[in-house]
């Protein structure tokens, strides 16, 4: 078949894309990734399908990594089930019991890399860390450079975050309860 063929605007699953080139200033610009009158352009490939984690390397100039704003918008919606899953494990009832046994064996080993260990998921600090490295291998998620380095800072990046998300969560559910307190004391 040719790939010059004329294609329908119906007929192409890509038309409604919007697809965002950067020009040398640094400034989002919106093209279309339509085909130019009615042609399929055989070398267009389809848009990332997870605009959070682009599968594009990162943009880089002159030797300087440039955040995307996709990149920082997948950094504080990433954040949001590191920051659940370390609160439901370290902090909630359903992991009570489990909980109680990993400070008891902390506690109570005789090796300090034993006691180190069951310590990690009864800290929500350093569970954080486990947490955001199995997200990274799940999601691949690279933060300013597309090599290991990227890696790296959206393992810092990542912690940092959700336990940002952590402590406003804590001083949120904090300040509720003083205030209930308060409302039954008047009452």
């Amino acid at each position: 078949m040719n790939p010059e063929a004329v294609v329908s605007e119906s007929e192409d699953p890509f038309h409604f894309l919007v697809t965002f080139s950067r020009p040398a200033c640094g400034v989002l610009t919106a093209a279309t990734s339509a085909p130019q009158a009615g042609r399929l352009n055989a070398s267009r490939t389809p848009p990332a399908i997870h605009p959070f984690f682009p599968q594009t390397p990162a943009d880089i100039q002159n030797g300087v990594a440039n955040l995307t704003w996709q990149q920082i918008v997948g950094l504080f919606i990433l954040a949001i089930p590191i920051a659940t899953i370390v609160r439901t494990v370290v902090f909630e009832e359903i992991f009570r019991e489990p909980r109680e046994w990993c400070i008891q064996r902390s506690k109570a080993c005789q090796s300090l890399i034993s006691r180190k260990f069951f310590y990690l998921f009864i800290c929500e600090y350093c569970f954080s860390h486990w947490v955001v490295l199995g997200f990274l291998l799940l999601t691949h998620y690279k933060l300013m450079y597309d090599d290991f380095r990227g890696y790296i800072i959206a393992f810092f990046a990542l912690v940092f975050v959700a336990n940002i998300y952590l402590n406003v969560y804590s001083r949120l559910r904090l300040e509720i309860t003083s205030e209930k307190k308060t409302i039954e004391e008047t009452e």
